[in-house]
């Protein structure tokens, strides 16, 4: 307790020698009327600058979403032409033979399977097994996947036999349901 008074005592020296010299003074009533407006000021302002910074992160993961919606919108019209109306398998399979014929490649079996639909999309699901030399088999894989349509090759084998080479793939096209 006595040493809490010395430490007042000395404080109070201190403040009448700077309260008796009048540059002294001036300077301690600036910094105390700097420091009270400064906390006045800033104390507000500090809460605006927080919500401010919350609603700026806010609307930039708004603005990252919309980008992000319109690049797919854009990436949707650039795939539109090439995604089919048509489920008929007689259609399907005169796509895939002609991109057979334009290769060179033999055809040996092409069957359908069953499709499946995945949201407004159906899948036509055929079996394609064809012959030919190398470069014929890899025109056809590039003319399938890089046609028209929408198209993925799967379980994909290729077969080396004497004079040529066997292809074999499971076809899934893609196809728009209307309505």
């Amino acid at each position: 307790m006595a040493d809490q008074r010395k430490q007042v005592e000395a404080f109070k020296k201190v403040m009448a020698a700077w309260c008796q010299d009048p540059i002294k003074f001036r300077l301690l009533v600036s910094a105390v009327l700097f420091l009270v407006g400064y906390f006045l000021w800033c104390g507000p302002a500090a809460d605006d600058l927080a919500a401010g910074r919350k609603k700026l992160e806010r609307l930039s993961k708004r603005s990252k979403m919309a980008d992000e919606l319109k690049h797919f919108a854009d990436q949707e019209e650039l795939v539109r032409p090439r995604v089919s109306d048509t489920e008929d398998l007689g259609d399907w399979q005169d796509y895939v033979m002609s991109c057979v014929g334009d290769t060179g490649a033999k055809l040996r079996k092409l069957e359908p399977r069953k499709g499946m639909q995945r949201g407004k999309y159906r899948i036509v699901v055929m079996e394609v097994e064809a012959d030919g030399s190398y470069e014929a088999v890899v025109k056809l894989i590039d003319r399938l996947e890089k046609g028209e349509r929408i198209v993925r090759l799967d379980r994909l084998s290729i077969e080396k036999k004497v004079s040529s080479i066997g292809f074999r793939c499971v076809l899934m096209g893609l196809v728009r349901l209307r309505g």
